[in-house]
């Protein structure tokens, strides 16, 4: 499981509802603001609200050497 640093970009996995089986479940990237000792993750999500997700739905954002999103 990978430990999260404030400030790092990382994905969600936020799978879709039963008529949305076609949607991307990965959303994002988001930026930590906050990691607790659970292993609970505060990331900002949409115009400025925070949300506490666990570590095990997050991966971290991969990027080619000139800033591209993979």
């Amino acid at each position: 499981m990978n430990e999260y640093q404030v400030g790092q970009q990382v994905w969600w996995y936020y799978p879709p509802s039963a008529n949305q089986k076609l949607k991307y479940p990965w959303t994002g990237p988001f930026k930590v603001t906050q990691v607790t000792k659970c292993r609970n993750v505060v990331g900002i999500l949409g115009s400025g609200h925070n949300s506490c997700v666990h570590a095990s739905s997050l991966k971290p954002v991969v990027k080619t050497l000139d800033g591209q999103l993979l």
